[in-house]
């Protein structure tokens, strides 16, 4: 697992709470969000060439009614591996069942086939939301 993956393990899986007394924190109970999580392993190459193209599924994701929030982040330690950190209203079921079948997710995918040469996809489940 990469540093990127075992950081946000311990933050997420773990649930690690770090709130202040500044935020409201709660416990998750019956609160339903799908988290998927994805590595990219790049090529010094292909990586400029596959941002812009995950910038533009992101953009696309954004406009879906149960979108959330999406971040992509670099690993401090392997400039050529990605992390994209996505949330979502619904359980794990309805974005499984729902968002794999979205067209705009094919053509991301045969547009980027050629630019990652290791992808590991994960979903979280929120133990603490903080805000």
């Amino acid at each position: 697992m990469s540093t990127a993956l075992r950081l946000l393990d311990a933050m997420f899986c773990n649930g690690d709470n770090r709130s202040s007394d500044m935020h409201a924190s709660q416990t998750v109970k019956d609160t339903q969000n799908a988290i998927p999580l994805r590595a990219f392993q790049t090529g010094p190459s292909t990586k400029a060439l596959f941002v812009p193209h995950l910038a533009e599924l992101m953009k696309t994701m954004a406009d879906e009614p149960t979108f959330v929030s999406a971040v992509l982040s670099e690993d401090a330690d392997a400039a050529d591996e990605l992390v994209l950190f996505e949330v979502w209203n619904g359980s794990l079921d309805q974005w499984l069942r729902e968002q794999p079948k979205k067209q705009y997710r094919a053509v991301y995918d045969d547009a980027t086939k050629d630019f990652v040469a290791d992808k590991e996809v994960r979903f979280l489940s929120p133990v603490v939301l903080q805000n």
